[in-house]
């Protein structure tokens, strides 16, 4: 199990958001950029809406 903790600056302002990812180091940080991809993902499309 890991802490992740996640961050996002856009215009908009900045955005951290706290993750406990399950497996080893390798999984967590596989996990963990999947996961803020994601969430710049969505955040970059919320800004077009």
């Amino acid at each position: 199990m890991g802490t992740t903790w996640l961050g996002v600056a856009l215009p908009g302002g900045s955005e951290a958001v706290h993750l406990r990812l399950p497996g080893d180091r390798v999984r967590v940080r596989q996990l963990a950029a999947i996961s803020v991809f994601d969430l710049l993902r969505r955040r970059l499309a919320a800004l077009d809406a």
